[in-house]
């Protein structure tokens, strides 16, 4: 969506589900040059072997609401997850809100399969104000097969000119079974 003004959520919720296993793909992409701003809302997709969510927009304000991209593969065959958010503004706020990336890899058969998970969050602001929130990026595998089976990749990226974080949380979590 390419908008010349501002885009505004308020008490709404996105809650999109991909049975597991389909291959299917996700992309949010808001593009603006006004403001985005969420207020008691919620963006939610979940079990989507891709997920991407971007936003750029001049000033980036989430209240009381929630972001999650969710990548979810639970065969044992050879397969690849990837969840992506990504911010880039002049000015990103968040109070009282939660943005998650995840990617799961569940199946814990060994045998030779290649199979990855990816999580990215990304924040690329002159400003980023964080207050009662959280960012959080997170990517599992439960692969038990050494090497090419078992790989979980995990990025959370800020490149911001001024931070306040006031009692939140930014967090960049790996889980595989090694």
């Amino acid at each position: 969506i390419q908008v010349t003004s501002s885009v505004l959520l308020t008490n709404s919720t996105i809650d999109l589900e991909c049975s597991t296993n389909s291959g299917n793909t996700f992309t949010i992409d808001w593009s603006t040059t006004g403001d985005i701003i969420l207020i008691d809302s919620k963006i939610e997709v979940t079990q989507y072997r891709t997920a991407k969510m971007e936003f750029e927009a001049g000033n980036i304000s989430l209240t009381n609401s929630t972001l999650h991209a969710g990548t979810k593969y639970t065969s044992y065959s050879s397969n690849t997850v990837d969840s992506d958010i990504i911010f880039r503004t002049d000015s990103l706020s968040l109070d009282n809100s939660t943005v998650t990336s995840r990617s799961e890899q569940t199946s814990d058969n060994g045998s030779g399969y290649t199979r990855k998970a990816y999580s990215d969050l990304t924040v690329e602001a002159e400003i980023l104000e964080m207050e009662n929130s959280t960012l959080l990026s997170q990517g599992s595998n439960s692969g038990t097969r050494s090497g090419w089976n078992k790989d979980a990749y995990v990025n959370l990226e800020i490149e911001a000119g001024n931070i306040t974080v006031t009692d939140s949380e930014i967090e960049s979590e790996r889980t595989t079974s090694h």
